[in-house]
């Protein structure tokens, strides 16, 4: 896997905080490195979920929509359903939806109240999938954060809880 990060390291990346300071004085340089900070960490997660899920012929997009099915398969999805509960067009699902279908992962069923919509579950062979995927998934995310204490990893969750709505309504 190739870890290019998408913002500068160390060194570089200290001289890009002076710059921006001598550049943009009324920058708060301390808010815009914690923001480089935070895009960094998710690129490198991401970029080591998709390693994950490529060995399985899956994108993060689709493994998101397989585990939904997976773990609440005792509910009704329907595609508008599912792009809303994933954070994702419609546009979007439809064509992980064919993409899963082609791959035999899911199956459709036709809504007997409406028609023009259908309920999407996982195949036999899409439950087989994910049932073998999420054991190692799981392992694969406890070393993100072997550094922090339990305490640090509540604090750091409630963090973000705390500044996800600042992004969702801009």
């Amino acid at each position: 896997m190739t870890t290019q990060t998408v913002v500068p390291q160390d060194k570089t990346r200290t001289k890009l905080i002076s710059a921006i300071a001598e550049q943009y004085p009324s920058a708060n340089t301390e808010l815009i490195e914690t923001q480089l900070a935070l895009m960094d960490f998710a690129h490198l997660t991401i970029l080591g979920a998709e390693s994950h899920f490529s060995q399985f012929g899956l994108s993060q997009g689709r493994f998101a929509i397989m585990v939904l099915l997976f773990l609440l398969s005792n509910e009704q999805w329907t595609p508008a359903r599912i792009a809303q509960t994933v954070s994702s067009s419609r546009a979007t699902v439809t064509g992980l939806l064919k993409n899963l279908q082609d791959q035999q992962m899911i199956e459709r069923e036709s809504n007997p109240s409406d028609g023009r919509s259908s309920f999407i579950k996982l195949s036999r062979k899409g439950r087989k999938l994910i049932a073998k995927i999420l054991p190692t998934h799981f392992k694969q995310v406890d070393p993100l954060f072997d550094a922090l204490t339990k305490k640090e990893r509540i604090q750091l969750l409630k963090l973000l809880a705390k500044i996800t709505p600042t992004i969702q309504n801009r």
